[in-house]
């Protein structure tokens, strides 16, 4: 899993504010060969050892409900000991996701 949980790191540390929504960082490790169940393992082996941190918001709006939401942002320092700044990355990330769907969204 080493390996896996290496190629999301690399994605993640590469995006601004190290942080990106969980169905894009699945689409950019896809090309390394990462299927849905290893994406899964490797996402949930990093944020259980506190390598990253994972948002999940709730849906802005009702026809969003069961939609993959969440972002997933690195824990900064070699020694993963930002948990705090990863998840204030993750809501500025979602922040700005959420200020685009609501600008260009009509309910109807």
């Amino acid at each position: 899993m080493t390996g896996d949980t290496g190629v999301l790191l690399a994605e993640l540390t590469a995006a601004p504010r190290q942080a990106l929504p969980v169905t894009r960082l699945a689409a950019l490790v896809r090309a390394a060969g990462l299927d849905a169940g290893r994406f899964a393992g490797a996402l949930a082996a990093l944020a259980d050892g506190g390598r990253v941190a994972v948002l999940d918001p709730p849906p802005p709006d009702p026809h969003l409900a069961g939609t993959d939401l969440r972002v997933v942002a690195a824990v900064a320092g070699p020694a993963g000991d930002d948990p705090a700044g990863a998840y204030l990355r993750a809501r500025q990330c979602w922040d700005e996701i959420l200020r685009g769907f609501l600008t260009a969204h009509r309910c109807r």
